[in-house]
């Protein structure tokens, strides 16, 4: 799909998720809250990210495109695993030891990644720009930096009354959790000599 084409579809889909957000806490302010209906959808996108990135980047051919694929997926499982609070989905003797063990089992993913990338660094460097410049990294990238204008209402930096702080954290979050969907369609290699696909 071409960069204009998702770049049309992000603008819109977050617009209408910032409303929707809105809207349903209005009617309803515990949509906002941890646990709740909007953190669910964050949790479920970041998730939807992370198999469509793994998906794609099995149909790669480039190598380097492949292992961009997978530090993406990586990144959003790594969001998925910090939105979901697994210590409170019920007895602490059994859900201790799953949550660190999933922890552990993320940690080691990102080792094994760091590894193959450091063993396939002559390609990466190779086409470093055209990756940086692509598609799925910028959405990446700004639904990071979306994640980063969430934290100050996250940890009350930003105090604003009646709820407003939390609407917004989530928002933002919900926003970057959309990008994150939208970037997994886009390239990972920009083209040669092609500005947008």
């Amino acid at each position: 799909m071409s960069t204009d084409r998702l770049v049309v579809i992000a603008v819109n889909a977050c617009l209408l998720s910032s409303v929707a957000a809105y809207v349903l806490w209005r009617l309803n302010p515990n949509v906002a809250l941890e646990h709740h209906e909007i953190e669910s959808t964050q949790a479920g996108l970041l998730m939807l990210a992370s198999m469509l990135h793994l998906y794609y980047g099995w149909s790669e051919s480039n190598q380097s495109a492949r292992h961009v694929r997978d530090g993406l997926a990586l990144l959003c499982l790594s969001f998925f695993m910090r939105e979901i609070d697994i210590h409170e989905l019920g007895d602490e003797a059994v859900i201790y030891p799953l949550e660190y063990g999933l922890r552990g089992v993320v940690v080691v993913l990102w080792i094994i990644f760091a590894l193959r990338v450091w063993f396939g660094l002559g390609g990466l460097v190779e086409c470093r720009w055209r990756v940086a410049l692509s598609s799925a990294i910028l959405f990446s990238i700004t639904g990071c930096l979306l994640y980063a204008a969430s934290w100050p209402f996250d940890k009350e930096v930003i105090r604003l009354d009646e709820g407003w702080s939390l609407i917004i954290e989530e928002t933002l979050q919900l926003n970057a959790t959309i990008l994150f969907v939208i970037g997994a369609f886009g390239n990972v290699v920009q083209p040669r000599g092609i500005e947008s696909e």
